[in-house]
């Protein structure tokens, strides 16, 4: 039996569609990836660790103390924002939050998909704050990335980061 044209024409479609894209990876627990050959990175305050690929670009505005990593096609971006607390209203509206503790420091993360856009398709993105780092200096990490997958490694790559100062 043929399948109707309009079951063919919605099956075709839903692979087009933004709201049909899966979903984000939860924010916890936090997903199990090899850490081998991951490049470490050291800051006055913290450290952390990154896949392989990944290299520190020159953000366009800086306001605060900040750092850009690009993975090898510019697809996937994670920053650090040492300075004042910021959020997203859209993606806490859109997106799952959870509250764990990464590197001795009680954090919040929230993962999201947003939507489609028309040059670079769905994002995924997680958004972790470390309140209080220091008196008046907040912890912000974004994280994009095209598909859940590499979004997820990123989540993996927020839970090496360790603090260097006493609590």
């Amino acid at each position: 039996m043929k399948a109707p044209l309009r079951t063919i024409t919605l099956a075709a479609l839903a692979g087009l569609c933004g709201v049909c894209a899966a979903p984000a990876p939860p924010p916890c627990p936090a997903p199990r990836v090899s850490q081998a050959g991951w490049q470490a990175f050291s800051e006055d305050v913290f450290r952390y660790r990154l896949p392989p690929g990944f290299r520190r670009t020159t953000p366009a505005v800086v306001d605060s103390w900040l750092r850009r990593y690009l993975d090898a096609d510019g697809r996937s971006v994670l920053m650090l924002e040492y300075g004042g607390r910021a959020s997203n209203p859209e993606v806490e509206r859109r997106g799952r939050a959870c509250t764990e503790a990464i590197g001795g420091r009680r954090a919040r993360l929230v993962t999201a998909r947003m939507p489609r856009d028309t040059q670079t398709g769905s994002r995924y993105v997680a958004f972790v704050v470390w309140e209080e780092v220091e008196p008046d200096l907040t912890l912000n990490v974004w994280a994009e990335a095209p598909d859940p997958e590499r979004l997820r490694l990123l989540l993996a790559a927020v839970r090496t980061l360790r603090f260097d100062l006493p609590r």
